[in-house]
């Protein structure tokens, strides 16, 4: 299973998953302005990025007990 980490695109810094090479497979949050505010979302809370492709690796993920979701009307989630 991918793990996740904060990754740099463009656009911002995100929440996601890289593949076995380690290049980014997925992103599972929104933008932040900085990777210290992206690894403290990780870290105390963020809400999904609610996307098709996200939902098979959403649930594998907390199948994996490697996401936790905190808030269902949300979808609040932090990585144990």
């Amino acid at each position: 299973m991918d793990q996740i980490e904060v990754l740099r695109s463009a656009a911002g810094f995100y929440i996601g998953t890289t593949d076995e090479d380690g290049l980014p497979a997925s992103r599972i949050s929104d933008y932040f302005p900085s990777p210290e505010i992206a690894q403290r979302a990780m870290e105390h809370g963020f809400t999904l990025r609610r996307a098709l492709e996200n939902v098979v690796i959403i649930d594998e993920l907390l199948l994996d007990n490697k996401l936790a979701i905190t808030n269902l009307d949300t979808l609040t989630t932090v990585v144990p």
